[in-house]
């Protein structure tokens, strides 16, 4: 049986970790986590967090293959629900729309959950949306209808990842684009 140690110790079972896994975002690296793919968005890779009261956890291999009963497959479908069921839209100072999830903490994740990025553009009346990463936390969809120049948002992306963020909370040096036609968040 797998044990973890946040502020108190936590059995693992299976049926905890699929109940409080989610898919997550970040930045490719070489990190030694349990990872996938995600073809629409070969700069970043999406991994496993287990989410407590008091914190949470990247899963690895070594830590699932210590939980009895838990499978891959299975692990994978629950941390896709999960992200679906906590994804969160909000609206902030009028147009600034900010998708994270419900607890603002590896919610940039929400980057999975395109039926989201389909309501706004239903309620903002546009077929595009600009994504903005402003962190591994969050991101902000900026209505678009051809109008916004992608090198200046991407620039603007540089220049507060250079000045406002730490490292590790970088997710990435460029804008994405929702398309609601083809329902994908895509590179540009």
């Amino acid at each position: 049986m797998a044990t973890f140690t946040a502020t108190k110790k936590i059995e693992l079972t299976r049926e905890f970790v699929l109940e409080n896994v989610r898919l997550c975002v970040k930045p490719k690296s070489e990190e030694e986590i349990l990872k996938t793919e995600l073809a629409d968005l070969p700069d970043l890779e999406a991994y496993y967090r287990v989410f407590m009261d008091d914190g949470s956890f990247k899963l690895t291999e070594k830590i699932v293959e210590q939980i009895p009963g838990l499978e891959y497959g299975e692990l994978l479908t629950k941390a896709v629900e999960n992200v679906q069921e906590n994804a969160y839209v909000f609206q902030m100072f009028g147009a600034l729309i900010i998708a994270s999830n419900k607890e603002k903490m590896h919610g940039a994740s929400v980057l999975l959950c395109p039926g989201k990025f389909h309501e706004v553009c239903e309620n903002a009346g546009v077929k595009r949306l600009i994504i903005i990463p402003s962190s591994v936390h969050e991101v902000i969809c900026q209505p678009d209808e051809g109008t916004l120049a992608i090198e200046d948002c991407n620039e603007m992306v540089r220049q507060v990842n250079a000045t406002e963020l730490l490292a590790e909370d970088i997710l990435s040096d460029h804008v994405y684009i929702y398309d609601d036609e083809t329902g994908k968040v895509t590179m540009p």
